[in-house]
């Protein structure tokens, strides 16, 4: 009415190797901001009207990203945000935060917003291309590293110690704390994010618990890092950062 401020809640410093690309959304009486970083993510709720926080969850899974969740009002009870995080999606309760139901096994670099469409959600994620099916390079177990790698016998692999082009390229992803060196923790949480599949992942949305297993159907060619699917009359839209527009059957994923 006359531009007062309301309220406000100071927030970060972040650690995100891309910034905070993330959108808050509303749900019910809350303003919801997931803060997903190297580490210590979270989703943050806080009253709509005074900005005092509600509730926080952390996410331990989630790395760098930024997917704006969709809200899904719900006939009965509080709305659920659809949140994707590196691996995983949940599905919190507006009301306190509870990870009402979950799925995993999703890429571990999530971008996108998700989509729902009738009783059907559709989440897409992409890494790199070498997380395409089919494109993966063979990666040194940690003991493997250890042998090729650690010159001095520290137990650990200093930057000045790597031996191939691959691992410098990737080093800062893979030292997310900069402490000048890749332990056994970094080297394995590398291999997860290299094993994931990049795809489109198309799930009935559970009712409480693991729904993992209702998987209706993926598809994992041309997936798009940054832009989000549209579903409009049973199509799904998918355009990616190459200018690549790919049309499915929402139901089945036929193209």
């Amino acid at each position: 009415k006359n531009g007062k401020e309301r309220w406000r809640l100071p927030l970060g410093p972040f650690k995100n190797v891309y910034g905070m690309g993330v959108s808050p959304v509303l749900a019910d009486d809350v303003v919801v901001l997931v803060i997903d970083q190297d580490k210590n993510s979270f989703i943050l709720a806080v009253g709509r009207n005074d900005g005092k926080v509600r509730w926080q969850k952390p996410r331990p899974e989630a790395l760098s990203g930024a997917s704006t969740p969709v809200v899904v009002k719900r006939s009965a009870g509080p709305s659920l945000i659809l949140a994707p995080a590196s691996f995983r999606m949940d599905a919190y309760s507006a009301r306190d935060g509870e990870a009402v139901w979950w799925v995993v096994g999703l890429p571990s670099e999530m971008k996108s917003t998700p989509v729902v469409s009738g009783d059907l959600v559709y989440v897409s994620g992409f890494n790199t291309p070498e997380n395409d099916p089919g494109s993966k390079v063979a990666l040194p177990t940690w003991q493997e590293l250890l042998a090729r790698d650690d010159a001095n016998r520290d137990g650990a692999i200093q930057k000045e110690e790597v031996s191939d082009a691959r691992t410098k390229r990737y080093w800062n992803l893979i030292d997310m704390e900069g402490r000048g060196k890749i332990e056994e923790s970094d080297w394995k949480l590398y291999l997860s994010v290299m094993a994931a599949e990049n795809g489109l992942y198309v799930f009935k949305p559970g009712s409480r618990g693991d729904a993992t297993a209702r998987l209706v159907w993926k598809y994992q060619r041309s997936v798009p890092q940054l832009p989000s699917l549209v579903v409009y009359r049973d199509v799904v839209y998918m355009l990616n950062d190459r200018g690549v527009l790919t049309t499915l059957d929402a139901a089945a994923g036929r193209m």
